[in-house]
């Protein structure tokens, strides 16, 4: 019998190859040749499996980042050069694969299919806002921040940046955005800055 962790490896391919709609239990069950008894031992249900595969997908996808934010970024400019980096991380990631991009798009705006996968990205963003507004209040306090600039608001727009920037990419494919990106943070950062 597969394990927990083998079943949501399965069903992460089929979720990302099919989207949350296109698949049912019964694709499950068959790819992975058990009873439904056998992956109702492990899971409550579809949107049960599902979490468990959107937090494994979240973390294929930065393996390579022990945090989405370090806690070593000290200023502004490291934050930047961070998020170019998980940008373009994740975009070679995603290129990579032969993924379903309405899934995508759910994953990353966690709005679609179940407000469970909503909440468990709203806790991911508060994290990730919280740390990207700390580097901003320290950048504030050390007169190197615009004094009108306000960290948290800055911090949500930063994220948005990233978030926009992921949302043209599933939809244009375009591997020239990564400079684009790179671009549109330095303006963001020019602009933040008091000099």
């Amino acid at each position: 019998m597969p394990t927990r962790k083998e079943i949501a490896e399965v069903a992460l391919d089929l979720f990302l190859r099919e989207g949350y709609e296109g698949v049912s239990i019964k694709n499950i069950t068959d790819t992975l040749e058990i009873t439904k008894g056998s992956l109702y031992y492990h899971y409550t249900g579809k949107e049960d499996l599902f979490l468990k595969t959107v937090d494994l997908f979240l973390r294929k996808i930065y393996s390579r980042y022990e945090d989405l934010i370090p806690e070593n970024i000290e200023n502004i400019e490291g934050l930047c050069r961070h998020l170019v980096s998980l940008y373009c991380a994740t975009v070679d990631f995603f290129n990579e694969k032969d993924y379903d991009a309405g899934f995508l798009h759910m994953i990353i705006q966690g709005k679609r299919e179940t407000p469970l996968v909503l909440k468990t990205l709203e806790a991911r963003y508060r994290e990730i806002h919280q740390k990207m507004a700390s580097v901003l209040k320290k950048e504030k306090e050390a007169g190197r921040l615009r004094p009108f600039m306000d960290p948290d608001e800055e911090a949500g727009e930063l994220i948005v940046l990233f978030e926009g920037y992921m949302m043209l990419w599933i939809k244009t494919g375009s591997l020239s955005l990564k400079d684009t990106f790179k671009k549109a943070l330095n303006y963001k950062q020019l602009k933040l800055l008091n000099t």
